[in-house]
């Protein structure tokens, strides 16, 4: 009978592969620890385990893991019984996978100090230690008044002073004070609740734009919808308040976000957002350029999205995290920006840069894909279409704009037949790949069928003329490469 220890048999080995060795020693300590005695001794397990971590899938831990082993190293002198060993095993694992998680759960309070905070302060509310009290609410609130806004700033200034309610209410010299703190924590929850809001609606947009997944029927949607931020915002600015910038900044932000297109608005957003970049963590700063970034981009102001693109690069908000490779979404995008543009020697740059800072299995083909791209800008067109037959990636995206450069390619190369032939499987491509959105489908579609239409005409078909092609360009209106369709089509006469 097979009794080797399967790894996905027992959650405590994903738990133990995430442990660093500091940690697995430090979590040993905790094993030994009386306090957090669950019952029995773990620590021979401990000792077992620790000879193979992290490699538990290794030829030498399954070699040695097997439950008669396991049996015989903890139980010394004792008869093997299968029965017996499992029910031991499972009930030590077990033990020691709650053990393992309560490490995690004081490691992540160790380091997010504020939320450890909260929850001594509560305990010592609960114990009418005042003194205590005192102490540590001013500790909360000297770091929330110097620290930078984030995702859980408003949240967290919420709770000081739900804390701080806590503790008025409960003592009867104090119970003056608590109306205070219910309308400072109702103002905090606001900001929080239409920051999260924003947030929200900005990722489940870029979600169905990319992978179609649901938007205008999510309970987000509906919900941001009935919310007059106008109204809101006029009625608040009547009145003093300390969180008006905030207030404005969010109302803006979902406004934009809901009715887009609106240049007085976008560019507000985008310079209240830089005027007070340095309040903001970089994460935060991250997300919210980009969403400026989104609502440029929808308003037309295409060169002052590749001027806001070049500044959130400089300040490093693209890549963040530096032990993770460079986004592949991202470099494609600031890429294009910049050949759109023209800016073929800052876009060499970026390749020289960037490009080795990406997954490495991407690498290659991106090396290829931005060279072909440069290629074309600089009217290489058979070099571009030399980098596209190198390119073997499946991804979506990449994959479109391969076949769309192509078919420019051909095009400029008097290449009409493959380029009609590349038409019809591009458009049954963008019908069939579900990760591409109707939306993106659309926007590239169009492009394909005034291409056809445009090619047709090249071909000499009676039926097409140069009106037909032109009224097909001003009706699409928002499609790829439409400037360069105009081009080609005024070539024509």
């Amino acid at each position: 009978m097979n009794s080797e220890i399967t790894l996905k048999q027992y959650k405590l080995f994903d738990v133990l592969i995430s442990f660093s060795g500091k940690e697995y020693t430090e979590f040993g300590k905790l094993v030994l620890s009386p306090f957090f005695s669950v019952g029995r001794n773990l620590h021979p397990l401990y000792e077992l385990l620790g000879k193979y971590h992290p490699d538990f899938s290794s030829s030498r831990a399954k070699e040695n893991l097997t439950k008669e082993k396991i049996f015989g190293i903890l139980n010394p002198g004792k008869k093997f019984d299968v029965k017996k060993a499992d029910a031991i095993i499972r009930r030590l694992f077990s033990d020691m996978n709650k053990l393992a998680e309560q490490y995690l759960l004081l490691l992540s309070l160790k380091k997010n100090t504020i939320e450890g905070e909260f929850i001594l302060i509560s305990e010592l509310i609960r114990r009418n230690l005042d003194a205590s009290y005192h102490k540590h609410i001013k500790k909360v609130e000297d770091h929330l008044r110097t620290r930078k806004i984030d995702e859980f700033y408003f949240r967290q200034m919420a709770d000081a002073e739900n804390l701080k309610y806590c503790y008025n209410l409960s003592r009867i010299d104090h119970q003056e004070f608590v109306i205070d703190n219910v309308i400072r924590k109702g103002e905090y929850n606001i900001v929080y609740a239409l920051q999260m809001l924003g947030e929200a609606m900005q990722n489940a947009g870029a979600n169905h734009r990319v992978f179609n997944a649901p938007y205008e029927e999510t309970i987000i949607c509906r919900f941001a919808e009935k919310i007059d931020y106008a109204g809101f915002l006029d009625s608040v600015l009547k009145e003093p308040c300390d969180l008006r910038d905030n207030l404005t900044l969010n109302c803006i932000r979902l406004m934009n976000i809901l009715n887009p297109g609106n240049i007085e608005f976008v560019i507000k957003f985008r310079d209240m957002i830089i005027s007070d970049l340095d309040k903001y963590s970089a994460e935060e700063q991250n997300i919210l350029l980009i969403g400026a970034l989104n609502m440029m981009r929808k308003a037309g102001l295409g060169k002052e999205c590749f001027e806001l693109n070049r500044f959130i690069l400089e300040k490093g908000l693209y890549h963040l995290d530096k032990t993770k490779p460079f986004p592949l979404i991202i470099y494609r995008d600031l890429f294009r920006g910049a050949l759109y543009y023209n800016e073929n020697e800052w876009a060499q740059s970026f390749i020289d840069s960037y490009h080795k800072k990406l997954s490495p299995e991407y690498r290659k083909d991106m090396l290829h894909y931005s060279n072909a791209y440069l290629e074309w800008n600089r009217g290489n067109y058979e070099n571009a279409l030399m980098h596209c037959s190198k390119l073997k990636s499946k991804d979506a995206r990449v994959v479109t704009d391969l076949k769309l450069l192509t078919l420019r390619a051909y095009y400029e190369l008097d290449a009409f037949e493959p380029a009609l032939s590349l038409i019809d499987s591009l458009i049954l491509y963008l019908k069939q790949n579900k990760k591409i959105s109707r939306e993106i489908g659309i926007f590239y579609s169009d492009f394909a069928k005034i291409m056809k239409t445009l090619l047709m005409y090249r071909l000499g078909e009676r039926n097409v003329t140069l009106d037909k092609i032109k009224n097909k360009i001003e009706t699409a209106k928002n499609t790829y490469a439409i400037d360069w369709l105009r081009k080609k089509t005024e070539e024509l006469g």
